[in-house]
């Protein structure tokens, strides 16, 4: 089988060691997609916020003022944790644990988002992901 000279020149062409170490060491350290582009943009979707700041105002700021929202800001643990507490206390007092799931994720976008957990993508109830959310600490 013959080759062209152009591929017999370039199969003995010298591969430039620093250009391939760089890459190789590039690829190996890379972090994986899915954890850099979850921290670049964020979980819940801005509409999600501002959902669960309307929630917040009509059904529970009456009862607990804008001093409850506040504690919630440095919550340590998970979005799907949250959910959670705020249900295992019997909230909304008028209708415990009677929400929509919707609506219970929208009202934790909300205290998350005030803790600096910067907003994205919508998640759904019943997302995985809500037991990788946090407040970034």
């Amino acid at each position: 089988m013959r080759l062209s000279a152009f591929v017999r020149a370039w199969l003995r062409a010298p591969i430039p060691s620093a250009a391939v170490g760089g890459a190789i060491l590039a690829i190996a350290f890379a972090a994986p997609a899915t954890a850099q582009s979850a921290d670049a943009h964020g979980w819940f979707s801005p509409e999600q916020v501002v959902r669960g700041a309307d929630l917040y105002e009509r059904r529970c700021a009456e009862c607990h003022g804008e001093e409850k929202a506040e504690n919630f800001e440095t919550w340590p643990y998970s979005a799907q944790d949250l959910i959670g507490m705020i249900i295992s206390f019997d909230m909304p007092a008028n209708r415990p644990g009677g929400l929509p799931a919707q609506e219970y994720v929208d009202l934790v976008a909300y205290f998350m988002n005030r803790g600096g957990l910067p907003e994205g993508e919508e998640v759904l109830a019943g997302s995985p992901a809500l037991s990788e959310i946090k407040i970034p600490q």
